[in-house]
């Protein structure tokens, strides 16, 4: 929690500055969780900008100008201006790869995130 409150306090002091910004995970569960969070939190302290947050799942046709909240693999091929990547502190060639495409997805800024449990 500590690391999805420091990405939406950067996100909501420069999302102007920003077209399109990515928080990028591993996982789907780690995503759908954080986008939940991040959703929650939006509706206590900044409610003009619930519309700029979006989840993109397996499903999802395309994403829109904002904060889009996804995993590495969905990422992949895609481009942001700013780019959020919070993973944990595990080493297996799954986790280097999603780092890699995480931060070559920054167009502008890249904020790398390391959860250690």
């Amino acid at each position: 929690e500590e690391a999805l409150e420091s990405v939406l306090e950067k996100w909501l002091n420069r999302r102007e500055e920003f077209e399109t910004e990515a928080l990028i995970f591993l996982t789907e569960r780690e995503a759908e969780h954080a986008f939940l969070y991040i959703e929650k939190r939006l509706k206590e302290i900044a409610p003009e900008a619930e519309n700029q947050l979006c989840y993109m799942n397996r499903d999802s046709q395309s994403f829109k100008k904002g904060l889009t909240v996804t995993t590495f693999y969905l990422a992949k091929g895609l481009e942001f201006d700013q780019v959020f990547g919070i993973f944990r502190d595990i080493e297996n060639p799954m986790q280097n790869q999603a780092k890699y495409i995480c931060a070559t997805r920054a167009l502008h800024e890249l904020y790398m995130y390391q959860i250690t449990e």
